[in-house]
């Protein structure tokens, strides 16, 4: 069997590989989609998808997390949380259905009425995926995860595109949501070999409520303060104004909430293995927060600083009043990529109760800030908004987390400090030469530029200020490397243990 390294970093690389492709193919869907359609039929889907994604988390986190922090499960937790989940799952369908009609009066758009029906049906496809995903994740059987939601994506965004070609408008991005449910669902279950049986016990699913419930809170209450915005500028400024702030906020989370969503998914396990061992979690906790900040500092702040070129040669100019939302929306990631690995401590350490009492409060914080930014009338607002925000809730979150591990805030300072001076150093030259550029010069050709000299640049200051978190990467690559040159696959050997 794998050792806890060699599985962490196997979980890791197909994670991320898995993460990065399925964004990768998602990013490409999107922009041939925003080429096709217009800023208001992606408004006015998002307005809906606020609802349904809510009720989506009672499903797909109610007992998902449980069962991976649950040291050892049976049959009767797996086979009971799934029924449990099946059951909810209608039981909120048809509240929306029943609801619809409300719904579109609170936006006061009629539009929205049918798109709840048929979205509703498409919550429950997607609540018979979580229970099964769940037990690919505890055996850090990342691969398997991987080709399964990239087929969904696939299969759903092409399916989009036909339609959009063919002038369905929003309905097109409607339509690739219930595919991508059904899909993904019929994917997974085939890469987990799952087939339900009729077994429920109500005792396991009471050992698993405990975590579950406070776990659940915590999630609903940071997804209320993530997109509580959404629904106020649907309402006050339009549908067309959400379809410019979703795509700039989508932007900034490709570096944010998905490297957070692939690493959770890995560490969260991994950390939950050796909860017992506070120093063996911390030092890993910050050498994790090093390879984050290498990551997301460079993304966030060489977005900021080509995100004219990026957002018009990209999406095209009906896009442009996003690109000043996107650079406000930059400062905040910053913030988020670390802000966001706080909920490892607090599950791994089995504490969601701490992680629900601190939810309240930044979730409050956060909720008043922004719905004061779109009081504003203007999406700029909102972003600003979003930007104080984060920085409020940023310092108490990760302190109150690292008292679990005895970790302070400086800690985690230092352990981001250095990829980040290197990725200020790489913007500041990437924005001095986006200055000397015609305005003449085309977008796609300037973004080209800054991306090259940005990674030239950044990859430079890295090893030049010999910073640990890429040192310890780069040595840990060659390693492996020179591993599999030297040693012949052995006959039978698990497929799992033959991956980097």
């Amino acid at each position: 069997m794998l050792n806890l390294k060699n599985k962490t970093l196997s979980g890791l690389f197909w994670s991320l590989l898995g993460r990065f492709g399925e964004q990768g193919a998602q990013f490409i869907i999107s922009v041939i989609l925003a080429r096709l359609l217009l800023p208001e039929d992606f408004g006015i889907v998002v307005m809906v998808l606020v609802i349904i994604d809510f009720c989506n988390i009672v499903t797909a986190h109610g007992f998902s997390a449980a069962l991976i922090q649950k040291a050892e499960i049976t049959e009767k937790h797996i086979f009971s949380s799934f029924w449990m989940n099946f059951v909810i799952s209608i039981a909120l369908a048809a509240a929306l259905g029943m609801g619809a009609e409300h719904i579109a009066a609170w936006y006061g758009d009629e539009r929205i009425t049918p798109i709840v029906y048929v979205l509703a049906g498409s919550f429950v496809l997607q609540a018979l995926i979580t229970v099964p995903r769940s037990v690919l994740e505890k055996e850090l059987a990342f691969k398997k995860i991987v080709v399964a939601e990239t087929g969904g994506i696939v299969v759903s965004g092409a399916t989009a595109i036909f339609m959009a070609l063919h002038d369905f408008g929003y309905w097109s991005l409607i339509v690739q949501r219930v595919i991508l449910g059904t899909s993904s669902s019929v994917f997974v279950w085939i890469a987990a070999r799952f087939f339900p049986r009729l077994i429920f016990d109500w005792a396991a699913v009471k050992e698993l409520m405990q975590f579950s419930l406070n776990n659940l809170g915590s999630i609903m209450l940071a997804f209320w303060s993530d997109n509580i915005e959404k629904m106020m500028i649907g309402k006050s400024i339009g549908s067309a104004s959400v379809g410019i702030y979703n795509r700039a906020l989508n932007q900034m989370q490709l570096a944010t909430s998905q490297i957070d969503t692939v690493l959770l998914r890995v560490m969260f396990p991994v950390l939950s293995s050796i909860q017992d061992e506070k120093e063996r979690v911390k030092q890993i906790y910050l050498e994790a927060i090093g390879a984050i900040t290498m990551i997301a500092s460079p993304m966030m702040l060489g977005l900021l600083v080509s995100a004219k070129p990026f957002i018009v040669g990209v999406y095209g100019p009906n896009w442009a009043p996003a690109v000043p939302v996107l650079q406000i929306l930059c400062l905040a990631g910053l913030l988020i990529s670390i802000n966001n690995t706080a909920k490892w401590i607090f599950m791994s350490q089995g504490r969601a109760d701490w992680m629900l009492r601190w939810g309240l409060v930044s979730s409050f914080v956060l909720i008043a800030a922004k719905i004061i930014g779109a009081s504003q009338g203007s999406v700029i607002w909102v972003a600003v908004a979003f930007v104080v925000g984060y920085f409020l809730v940023f310092y108490p979150g990760i302190t109150i987390a690292g008292r679990l591990i005895g970790m302070n805030f400086t800690e985690v300072i230092v352990a981001a400090a250095g990829p980040f001076w290197c990725s200020l150093i790489m913007a500041l030259l990437v924005w001095g030469m986006d200055t000397l550029i015609p305005d003449t010069v085309p977008h796609l050709l300037v973004l080209g530029l800054n991306m090259t000299l940005g990674a030239f640049s950044y990859i430079a200051m890295l090893h030049l200020f010999r910073i640990k978190a890429y040192l310890r990467i780069r040595n840990l690559l060659v390693e492996r490397l020179k591993a599999r040159g030297k040693q012949p696959d052995t006959p039978g050997q698990d497929e799992e243990e033959k991956q980097p």
